[in-house]
């Protein structure tokens, strides 16, 4: 066999191929296990398989470092020795990432350390590292089954990582409050989510899987369904607007926006199925319809308050109106009092002047009545009893227009 030494022994065969069976049953067993657990196994069957001083096996960490599990299973490569080895295969981090064959010289001892790695996959950051003190460590035989170690590994991590990836897509999709559902590229319901289940009111998958997508519509929308959705999906990969699905149990339409794209095969490019996701609008639309609600109310409190203060503002500008009209009224009867005041108080000098003149002015007439007398009597004795007579009466005439001036003049200026 071409793999084998040139002078092995047959029980050095038969314990080559005991060590392959026993690695290539090893996946079984790492069903449940993570990859540490993995590679913690792996590092275990190669120390014992490969008679090596240790197995290194480096993970992917946080950080992109790397989380090193180092064994040993020589006794004489004590715990100083192996801590100096782990940071020299640190130091060769580069070389960990490809087969490579090196020595790390006074290893232990004085004596040298045989190294050969095989990488596990992760763009090189994985790698499993084997060492021996013996100088023709490692053989074809030992390098057969650490590089079936690294490829069973590899196999193993990939299948854990591709499986926790589903579980997270799992997890996802069933505890999401969205209806999310797969069908078959003729319309065929291959997988709905428990909340889309519970938003149209189906009991069970084992109902959705009955049905088609058009039975999913409301009547009304089962026609753009067929006529648009879906014939957009096909041709261009992708539609997106808002749908009426009908609940099963009591018959109504609930709104939904749906999100409904194609799925294409990775290798081939071919298109596969149809997803759909869905968002209940329903919350949203009650929402809008309270809003709208309380729009028109307040629309409608607005207009009867305007309408109110309309009026207040006619009743204020009537009220300013009439109160100006008053005023005004006022004013006019105000004035017409001062006006008859005034005639009723010249009434009364008017009398209290005639009065005071009527006395002096008779007298004087009564003068001059006497002069008339005198004068027609003739004689000096008339005419000089005359004169005296005139010039008295001209005398109290004017003594007594002086004091009638003096007694009205104040009474006329307060008018």
């Amino acid at each position: 066999m071409p793999w084998t030494e040139p002078f092995a022994k047959s029980d050095e065969l038969q314990r080559c191929i005991r060590d392959l069976v026993a690695l290539s049953t090893l996946p079984a067993a790492w069903q449940n296990c993570d990859m540490r657990q993995i590679g913690s196994s792996v590092v275990a069957a190669l120390i014992s398989m490969l008679n090596a001083d240790f197995v290194f096996v480096a993970l992917p960490g946080d950080g992109n470092q790397l989380i090193p599990e180092l064994t040993r299973s020589d006794p004489k490569l004590n715990p100083a020795s192996l801590k100096r080895v782990r940071a020299m295969l640190q130091r060769k981090k580069a070389a960990l990432g490809s087969r490579q064959e090196f020595i790390i010289t006074d290893a232990s001892g004085g004596r040298d350390l045989h190294v050969m790695t095989a990488p596990v996959g992760f763009n090189g950051d994985a790698t499993l590292a084997a060492g021996s003190m013996r100088g023709t460590f490692p053989t074809k035989t030992e390098k057969l089954l650490l590089n079936t170690g690294a490829n069973q590994a590899a196999i193993a991590f990939r299948q854990w990582l591709g499986d926790a990836e589903k579980r997270r897509f799992t997890a996802l999709v069933q505890r999401t409050t969205d209806f999310v559902s797969i069908a078959s590229l003729s319309g065929q319901v291959q997988y709905v989510n428990p909340a889309g289940l519970q938003l149209v009111g189906l009991a069970s998958l084992d109902h959705a899987l009955r049905l088609r997508l058009p039975d999913f519509m409301s009547p009304q929308d089962r026609n753009k369904l067929q006529d648009e959705l879906w014939p957009q999906v096909l041709r261009a990969g992708r539609w997106k607007g808002e749908l009426e699905l009908r609940h099963f149990e009591s018959g109504s339409p609930i709104s939904f926006l749906v999100d409904c794209f194609r799925i294409d095969d990775p290798r081939t490019g071919e298109p596969m199925n149809v997803a759909t996701i869905s968002r209940d609008l329903s919350a949203q639309k009650d929402s809008e319809a309270a809003l709208r609600h309380l729009n028109g109310s307040l629309e409608r409190r607005v207009e009867q308050r305007t309408f109110e203060l309309a009026e207040a503002n006619k009743w204020l500008v009537a009220e300013k109106l009439e109160r100006a009209q008053a005023d005004l009224r006022f004013q006019k009867l105000q004035n017409d009092y001062s006006r008859a005041a005034r005639i009723t108080t010249a009434g009364q000098m008017a009398a209290t002047i005639a009065h005071e003149i009527s006395q002096p002015l008779t007298a004087i007439v009564n003068s001059v009545y006497a002069v008339k007398r005198l004068l027609a009597s003739g004689g000096s004795v008339n005419l000089l009893t005359a004169q005296e007579v005139t010039e008295e009466a001209a005398e109290w005439a004017v003594d007594k227009g002086l004091k009638v001036g003096a007694d009205l003049g104040p009474r006329i200026g307060g008018i």
